[in-house]
């Protein structure tokens, strides 16, 4: 550690003192055994090395007491820091725009001399050996304290949010009852050979607003190819791990939530629940959460499924979209991948709604706070008998006919003509009569004939679709720092179009080459023989 002289500068003090009262400043040297040129330099009005060179330092005092006030704060949470984490917030802090190297590790011990309210110490593990499966106790820990940061920070229900992450195999489908043959007990379903792995980082809070969602591809680049025409404006961003990591949730919290989430007053509290995913933990995600008064909650581990709003109500039925959106292309083997967010939009929409998203939150108890829902949800009562009520078929509602004679357009409107002629039985006859029936059979015969053909073009135009090679294109754009912007992801297709132009253009050259060189070839050999 840096050695110090706490006392000298209390030494200095006296030193001042006296020499106002008229002492020699050589005798006073000698006296308190300080260099007489560090008297006379403090006497003409120079500062202390530490004011000197507060300049230089890589944090301010006031920043150094904000940065004390969180490493307290994270402490009695549960989350104390490491020297390299407290090194990684110390950059974060000096330089919050840039991707800057972390502090050394003799900046600790400085910014520890600096600050005697903290201090290295050993820690204890407390929450791994106690906790290893959810218990009631610590279910309605949670619970106490979550109240207690609703009331004490004044949050209503526009205030308490929820992120989590869930993935999607864009080939998996899923075993389940469909219509088959009655002789065979099973139906063999195709499952498509693709694997693709996509993460979605989704958000929203109790009143059932739903945040931009932030799509985590696996690699190292972007690919144009990974974008339809028509893609969504949401944050796209990749992992080698095909996971959020630590730099995508920083990322998602600067430049999703904090923006979408701002409030009008700055001075309110907001409440963000995520779990202990170590991709969500990152002393830069909690600082950066804190500095712009967003109280990171964390949920109790191994309890998502009973008290994670989005898992409660919202990734299950969104899955189940996707699975089906995506059956359609189970029946072959692609050569292409499938474009990496083709259902996702679709499946959003319709499974991420606001019902579901406050039926999340108050199934989980955590809008109104409420422990007991959140430990009922593992007993599942039985139903009385009787208390459904029996499927029925709904009945048909029946239009109004129209008078005048039309062109009908199904078997319905037939039927409908051919009643009101019988109704009137002075245009009715029996021959009229077969000629209907027959009609009713051949609509009804055309109307299957149509779905199917319909069916089987829209499977042979998805085959067709991912047989298509497309090749690689990077998106070039400042992963560190945000997302990829629509103009920098349709730059890189227009990129794309002018080679693929390029390369068509030099091929069309090539054969119309090859062409002339098969056509002069015998004429040149016939006047080489003349010449002979």
């Amino acid at each position: 550690m840096i050695p110090s002289n706490p006392d000298s500068e209390a030494k200095l003090i006296e030193i001042l003192q006296k020499v106002q009262e008229g002492e020699k400043i050589r005798s006073l040297a000698r006296q308190y055994g300080i260099h007489e040129s560090t008297i006379r330099g403090r006497i003409r009005g120079a500062q202390t090395a530490r004011k000197a060179q507060g300049k230089a330092r890589l944090l301010s005092p006031l920043q150094d007491k904000h940065l004390v006030k969180f490493h307290l704060h994270e402490e009695a949470c549960g989350h104390a820091l490491s020297k390299c984490e407290l090194c990684d917030v110390a950059a974060m802090i000096a330089h919050p725009d840039v991707e800057a190297a972390p502090a050394s590790k003799r900046w600790v011990y400085r910014f520890l001399q600096r600050n005697p309210e903290v201090k290295m110490k050993p820690s204890t593990s407390l929450e791994a050996t106690r906790s290893k499966e959810t218990t009631p106790e610590a279910i309605q820990r949670f619970y106490a304290d979550l109240g207690d940061a609703v009331y004490s920070l004044s949050v209503g229900s526009d205030r308490v949010y929820n992120m989590d992450e869930h993935g999607l195999y864009e080939g998996l489908t899923k075993s389940g009852k469909v219509i088959g043959d009655s002789i065979t007990r099973r139906s063999i379903i195709t499952e498509s050979d693709t694997r693709n792995w996509v993460s979605i980082l989704e958000s929203g809070n109790a009143q059932g607003r739903r945040l931009r969602p932030t799509v985590v591809f696996g690699g190292n680049w972007l690919q144009e190819r990974w974008f339809y025409k028509d893609f969504p404006s949401w944050g796209y961003d990749v992992s080698e791990t095909d996971w959020a990591n630590q730099r995508a949730c920083e990322k998602w919290l600067r430049e999703t939530f904090l923006p979408e989430t701002k409030p009008s007053d700055i001075t309110l509290w907001r409440i963000l629940l995520i779990d202990g995913f170590y991709g969500h933990i990152s002393p830069r995600f909690r600082f950066m959460a804190l500095f712009y008064r967003v109280q990171v909650i964390y949920l109790p581990p191994h309890s998502w499924h009973m008290t994670q709003p989005l898992d409660v109500d919202v990734f299950g039925p969104t899955k189940a979209a996707f699975r089906r959106h995506a059956k359609q292309f189970a029946g072959f083997t692609t050569t292409a991948p499938i474009h990496k967010q083709r259902f996702l939009k679709n499946s959003r929409d319709e499974a991420i709604t606001a019902d579901n998203i406050r039926g999340g939150f108050r199934g989980s108890g955590i809008w109104p706070v409420d422990v007991e829902r959140a430990l009922g949800r593992d007993v599942i009562p039985e139903e009385a008998p009787g208390e459904k009520s029996p499927p029925h078929t709904p009945q048909h509602q029946m239009t109004t006919p129209r008078e005048a004679p039309y062109t009908p357009k199904g078997k319905p409107e037939l039927l409908s003509q051919l009643n009101s002629l019988r109704k009137d039985q002075s245009g009715y006859d029996r021959a009229l009569g077969g000629i209907g029936q027959k009609a009713e059979d051949e609509l009804d015969r055309k109307g299957v004939e149509i779905v199917t053909l319909k069916a089987k073009c829209l499977y042979l135009e998805t085959e067709i679709e991912s047989q298509k090679h497309a090749r690689k294109n990077k998106v070039i754009w400042k992963a560190l720092a945000r997302y990829p912007t629509r103009e920098e992801i349709h730059k890189a297709r227009e990129q794309a179009i002018k080679r693929k132009a390029k390369k068509q253009k030099r091929r069309a050259a090539k054969k119309s080459q090859g062409k002339e060189n098969t056509v002069k070839s015998p004429i040149n050999s016939t006047i080489h023989v003349s010449q002979l």
